[in-house]
C-alpha cells in the first residue's frame, strides 16, 4: 500500500526533501541516505512503502 498523496510529490519532485536530508545529514553526521524512505533509511519491513 502506498500512501502518498500530491503534497508528497511536491516535495519530493521539487527538491525540497533533498535540502531537509542534506541538512539532517549535516547535523548527525549520517550520509544523507539514511534520511531518505526508499534507500538506506528505509524501514526493512515496507522498503519505504509507508505499509503498516
Amino acid at each position: 500500500m502506498n500512501t502518498r498523496n500530491v503534497a508528497d510529490e511536491a516535495v519530493i519532485r521539487g527538491g525540497v526533501a533533498d535540502g531537509v536530508r542534506e541538512a539532517f545529514a549535516a547535523a548527525s553526521g549520517l550520509e544523507p541516505s539514511w534520511f531518505s524512505f526508499n534507500s538506506k533509511g528505509a524501514c526493512p519491513a515496507c522498503r519505504g512503502g509507508k505499509a503498516r
